[in-house]
């Protein structure tokens, strides 16, 4: 597995996080049905743009898994698989 992480500040209010995940396939293991050759390599994108209006108030609006509608990543048994979907969100952090 390898993983790479850009912060950048582009003004004094405003940053852009970008984040690379990259993990080999996973033979089959103790989880994986008998006959299974595990899950295969996949690759992961996200982003983030991060708004500080004002000292302890953050907006930030982000994607995960930015390049690939869905991957798998786990055997979750003889039928099925955990897989990891697109998802597109907005946060707000306040401390005081």
């Amino acid at each position: 597995m390898v993983q790479i992480h850009s912060y950048m500040n582009v003004t004094n209010h405003i940053q852009f996080n970008a984040s690379v995940y990259y993990a080999s396939a996973i033979g089959a293991g103790v989880f994986a049905p008998p006959g299974s050759s595990g899950d295969p390599d996949f690759s992961r994108a996200d982003f983030n743009i991060v708004w500080n209006p004002k000292p302890g108030l953050d907006l930030a609006v982000g994607v995960q898994n930015a390049f690939d509608p869905q991957h798998e990543e786990a055997p979750l048994g003889y039928t099925s698989t955990a897989e990891v979907r697109r998802a597109v969100y907005g946060q707000i952090t306040w401390n005081y």
